[in-house]
């Protein structure tokens, strides 16, 4: 892979390696006791961060002398995952260096060796020019976030009166380190730069995962047209029978290598996503309950035994069933869409589906 240029690959190279994200699976790099230099730092990183993390979250289990809100509670445990998730993916990354070095390949221009794919070259530069864009306005609109999450504690800070001794300041991750509020609060700037550090781990790479799973699948995606649009060629000239049959195997060596590929990066990343689909997953079903906790609470108001009450009661009772009903939280994933129990089983069935089909159409072809 470091062997061609940022133009000869369909992906936006040239962003993974600004943000020293490709230098991970980069074999050229110099390397100490089989490591290169940026999987070293990568380590010594994360080693840093899981320490700040350990001593944030040691105060959790002791009693302060200022109030924890359920909102901190929350903000701690959703920092905790993804800084958790976040050495996971490195975990991962480093595990398979080498062979998400070779998925690279893929990104190729010239990827695809046959002469009909060759003439659709252009398919690839189209797709290409798409990524570039698309990457290049995500890792901004990402650093937008990222600052913004960074700054606004500050801001909140300016406003609150630190002549109260029981109160924090706020921070990034409001982690409960195990000090008093005084000695917080004197010390605040070390903690904002303790936490800037850990949330900027976890940030980077929900990013650059991100980048990586959308400049592969995008590349597969377009090789896979390029694909296409070769088969249907096939017949179309005025060529013997003997050119049909060898473009014919030319454009399946292709297609075997792509299939290859294809599953390696499905191996590589499997452990990524499907911890990322759980933990989503997750989030999903806990909202969903909430749903059907608030549906069972009209329920159970006109499970009562209301029959043998007077009008009053029956009004009130009519009223509070309105009520509950009218302001009953919905989440709408577009306007007719509501993210319900429904719409969460019809996820996880299309998505079985759709794995089961991969499946179906890859297996036979690795075996063959």
């Amino acid at each position: 892979m470091n062997t061609f240029k940022d133009q000869d690959v369909a992906i936006n190279l040239k962003l993974l390696k600004q943000c020293h994200f490709y230098q991970i699976f980069d074999s050229s790099n110099r390397k100490v006791f089989g490591w290169n230099v940026h999987q070293i730092s990568f380590v010594m990183f994360a080693v840093v961060v899981q320490c700040f993390v350990c001593y944030g979250n040691a105060g959790s289990v002791f009693e302060k002398d200022d109030v924890v809100t359920n909102i901190d509670y929350f903000l701690i445990f959703y920092t905790n995952i993804h800084t958790y998730l976040s050495l996971w993916k490195l975990i991962v990354y480093l595990y398979n260096a080498k062979k998400i070095l070779k998925v690279f390949n893929v990104t190729r221009i010239n990827f695809l060796t046959s002469e009909t794919c060759c003439n659709y070259s252009e398919i690839l530069h189209k797709y290409r020019d798409k990524t570039i864009r698309f990457t290049n306005w995500y890792i901004i609109f990402s650093i937008v976030v990222i600052i913004q999450w960074l700054i606004f504690p500050l801001v909140l800070n300016m406003f609150m009166i630190s002549g109260n001794s029981n109160v924090r300041y706020k921070n990034i991750m409001n982690l409960r380190y195990d000090v008093s509020t005084h000695t917080y609060n004197q010390y605040i700037i070390i903690f904002v730069l303790m936490e800037t550090t850990t949330l900027s781990f976890a940030m980077y790479f929900m990013v650059m995962t991100d980048l990586i799973l959308i400049s592969f699948c995008s590349a597969i995606i377009t090789q896979q047209e390029v694909l296409i649009h070769a088969f249907k060629n096939i017949g179309h000239e005025d060529k013997s029978q003997i050119k049909y049959y060898e473009q014919l195997k030319s454009i399946l060596r292709d297609q075997q290598h792509l299939n290859l590929k294809t599953q390696s990066f499905y191996s590589a990343m499997k452990p990524i996503v499907l911890l990322a689909v759980a933990i989503n997953s997750t989030f999903i079903i806990i909202l969903t309950y909430l749903f059907i906790l608030r549906e069972r609470v009209n329920l159970s108001l006109y499970s009562c035994d209301w029959t043998k009450m007077n009008l009053k009661f029956k009004k009130l009772l009519l009223l509070s069933m309105q009520m509950n009903n009218a302001n009953q939280m919905l989440i709408r994933a577009s306007p007719k869409k509501i993210i319900n129990l429904q719409l969460f089983a019809s996820i996880i069935s299309m998505s079985y589906n759709v794995v089961s089909v991969m499946l179906k159409t890859t297996t036979p072809k690795s075996s063959r």
